[in-house]
């Protein structure tokens, strides 16, 4: 099982898009077992894949299980808070697969809640938070006899102790950029950041990929969008001077409208294969 985590601390680079569809391409297309977890207080990507818009609510099957997994205390939350009290790396904590929300066989889910929002005003033992993820994902795998692959997290655009622990057990860490002149500073502020809070820094291999990429007949990036990633990779050189493993990769996600609704489809979008073929043949190589 290898866990994988996306995260910036600027909103709107697509991190919650990225980390869905390539869960999505390797459940679908690889036939790899996939978990996904929404940690963001925000919920952004529990809405995206099971919020009816028309309607302006849950679709119906998942609202009814969602309504059910929260009444029955089955949360993600609820998991950390009763971690939190225990003592040693032990989780007291009746997990089942009633926790996961099947998707398909292949991809899992476990939603956010907005109850995340206070986390951090919550947690008083922030050390011992450190290895809640690796003891949850253990106990899960051992108690479902669910075997995953690949787990993925998509974290809040803030750090608090949650992401914490899910950057400290992280076997890969992937940081979305868009192309403009924040591609790079992006980046040094992110692992800037991340230095600070995180001793020593996660032995996670981090990749940045470029989303909303311009270009040209939906094949060649634009002029402009070559700058920006240039400039990515010269922020590379810098970082990797001060002992940090990252990759910069030339495979990008293109700027396509329809990406967002590609989300809730059962099926992986035929134009978006491509690409995140060529973006996982990449990330693969650093976390394998």
């Amino acid at each position: 099982m290898k866990i994988i985590s996306a995260i910036n601390f600027k909103g709107g680079v697509g991190k919650t898009t990225i980390t869905w569809l390539l869960a999505k391409f390797l459940a679908v297309k690889n036939q790899k077992n996939v978990l996904v977890v929404d940690i963001d207080s925000q919920m952004c990507l529990t809405l995206a894949v099971h919020f009816d818009e028309e309607k302006g609510r849950f679709k119906k099957d998942f609202e009814s299980w969602y309504l059910q997994h929260i009444k029955n205390k089955k949360t993600f939350l609820d998991a950390l808070e009763s971690f939190e009290k225990g003592k040693g790396n032990f989780l007291d904590y009746p997990i089942s697969a009633s926790m996961i929300y099947k998707m398909s066989e292949k991809l899992h889910f476990i939603p956010s809640t907005d109850d995340m929002y206070w986390l951090e005003s919550d947690i008083s033992n922030r050390d011992r938070v450190k290895s809640f993820v690796k003891v949850f994902l253990n106990k899960l795998e051992h108690t479902t006899n669910f075997d995953y692959d690949y787990v993925f997290f998509d974290c809040p655009a803030y750090f608090n102790a949650l992401t914490h622990s899910v950057l400290s057990n992280s076997d890969l860490i992937i940081i979305p950029v868009n192309p403009d002149v924040f591609a790079s500073t992006d980046i040094n502020e992110m692992l800037e950041g991340l230095s600070r809070r995180i001793q020593p820094l996660p032995p996670a291999k981090i990749g940045v990929v470029m989303n909303k990429a311009k270009t040209m007949r939906d094949v060649y990036l634009t002029p402009e969008s070559k700058k920006f990633l240039k400039d990515a990779k010269q922020a590379k050189t810098s970082i990797e001077h001060r002992g940090i493993s990252i990759e910069v990769f030339d495979s990008c996600i293109p700027e396509k409208g329809d990406i967002k609704k590609a989300m809730p489809t059962e099926k992986f979008p035929q134009e978006f294969e491509e690409c995140f073929s060529s973006l996982w043949s990449k990330l693969k190589g650093l976390v394998e």
